[in-house]
């Protein structure tokens, strides 16, 4: 996220059952994560937003624009897909550690998680697919594909790429946990690729914030407001 702050507001959300986020009593759903940034975005007094989506949050990207099109400036979806066609959870959780194996030093996020809503998770992930609709409507995007994943088919990402994104495709030679394990490499690339919706989207990044941000409107600097700038989430 650092390299990324140096030229957007980035904010960060941890979903349903994830991190620190809410423990609800209802079944988890891809839905509600939906509607959750929403309504994090109305907290957070941001207009619209360029959704990052990795893995699961490729998905809530997709439907963040789906239920909420008026929010989303643009998609960049990283090591996701249209549909999953993922491996009973047994093995996904092996084919994960195998991956991270690769680097003994890693520490994968996944302390804190619930079980239950992981499990949930990647349930609804199985159910998944936005086929039918992701690409009825023009969105300004970009796939980011994981060419060594492992978990999430390449072809299902170029699937995706070429429903949403037109196929503008910048193709990574990492795996799935690249997010994680091979940050220095991902972390221009998703930089390159907000850079490229801002300029299809038409948005006006010239006012630059810094923290602590403020929530409200800004001052008249000579002759023209100075609005909100857009968010990455």
């Amino acid at each position: 996220m650092e390299p990324l702050a140096e030229r957007f507001r980035v904010v960060a959300i941890d979903h349903r059952g994830h991190g620190r986020g809410i423990r609800p009593h209802e079944p988890f759903s891809l839905e509600d994560c939906a509607d959750d940034v929403a309504s994090l975005l109305d907290v957070l007094g941001i207009r619209r937003a360029v959704l990052v989506g990795y893995s699961m949050g490729g998905a809530i990207g997709q439907l963040t624009w789906r239920r909420h099109n008026r929010r989303v400036a643009g998609l960049v979806l990283l090591a996701t897909a249209a549909r999953f066609d993922l491996p009973p959870g047994s093995e996904l959780l092996t084919r994960l550690l195998a991956e991270a194996g690769r680097h003994q030093s890693s520490r994968l996020p996944l302390l804190g998680n619930s079980a239950r809503d992981v499990h949930h998770a990647v349930r609804s992930l199985a159910d998944f697919d936005s086929r039918p609709w992701v690409g009825a409507r023009p969105v300004p995007a970009r796939v980011l594909l994981t060419a060594k994943d492992r978990v999430v088919s390449p072809s299902l990402q170029r699937e995706l790429a070429a429903l949403v994104a037109g196929g503008r495709t910048t193709e990574l030679a990492l795996g799935h946990l690249a997010v994680v394990l091979d940050r220095g490499a991902v972390a221009p690339a998703v930089r390159e690729a907000c850079d490229g919706i801002v300029a299809e989207a038409g948005l006006d990044r010239r006012f630059r914030p810094r923290w602590p941000l403020r929530l409200r409107r800004g001052p008249r600097r000579r002759g023209r407001s100075v609005l909100r700038p857009t968010a990455l989430l």
